[in-house]
């Protein structure tokens, strides 16, 4: 009897020192934002192996940064960040989600990515009516009344000195060129996040909203967002061009 219990615990031990790890923890959809859509096949092609995302995030520390939110580590042309709705990086672990989780792709598949805007801008109408030139005036001057004493032009006491001319620095206005993350060049990012910003999905920033006016016209819509889609391509171009920061400048 004793004999029998003996080799019973023995074999618990062995099978408990000898168990894998658990891999694809649930725990780890609240280090992402919006990490609880895809659950483990962010990271994971299939468990226990990680795609590029998951080791991306493993290299992070299992921790959602900015720099990681800046890869596009699927390779679909799509950065971490827009495709997990925070294309700034600026969640943080405890934080509601952001963005809209409708709109959330896998950015650990290629083959999963977010929706393009397909509307085509239309151009705005034509004014019909016909400007008319405002009426001449027919009043006829008169004749100013002679002088009755002739000025005298009083000496000049001091020598006047040249006014200076203002030499205040332009400061930057809005800047409507297209390029709504600021990474220095046109992406199909950018034209989702402009789409994003005119369904009201997505909260911008005023620079955010100024670059995804790509037309100009002091709002942002789905024309803005195909706009920005056919710069991409050459095929189109912002009412500014394209404005490169210089870090050395912040």
């Amino acid at each position: 009897m004793r004999t029998t219990c003996f080799m019973t615990l023995v074999v618990i031990l062995v099978v408990v020192m000898t168990a894998s790890p658990v891999y694809g923890l649930s725990s780890f959809n609240g280090r992402l934002p919006n990490g609880s859509v895809f659950s483990c096949s962010a990271c994971h092609s299939s468990v226990p192996d990680l795609n590029n995302f998951g080791s991306a995030f493993n290299d992070a520390d299992r921790s959602w940064t900015f720099a990681l939110s800046q890869l596009d580590s699927d390779g679909d042309s799509y950065l971490n960040g827009l495709e997990l709705q925070d294309p700034n990086g600026v969640w943080s672990q405890g934080n509601p989600d952001p963005g809209n989780s409708s709109l959330v792709s896998n950015p650990g598949n290629a083959g999963s990515q977010p929706p393009v805007p397909t509307s085509t801008p239309t151009s705005p109408s034509l004014p019909t009516s016909t400007p008319t030139n405002p009426p001449i005036p027919t009043f006829t001057p008169t004749s100013p009344p002679p002088p009755t004493s002739t000025p005298t032009n009083p000496p000049p006491t001091s020598t006047p000195t040249d006014i200076p001319s203002p030499t205040a620095s332009p400061t930057p206005g809005c800047l409507n060129d297209g390029d709504v993350d600021f990474n220095g060049t046109h992406t199909a990012g950018d034209s989702q996040l402009a789409f994003w910003i005119g369904l009201g999905a997505y909260t911008p920033t005023s620079a955010e909203f100024c670059a995804a006016d790509c037309t100009g016209d002091g709002s942002v819509t789905a024309g803005d967002a195909q706009v920005i889609f056919s710069v991409v391509f050459g095929m189109g171009s912002c009412a500014d061009p394209l404005f490169i920061f210089n870090d050395s400048e912040f």
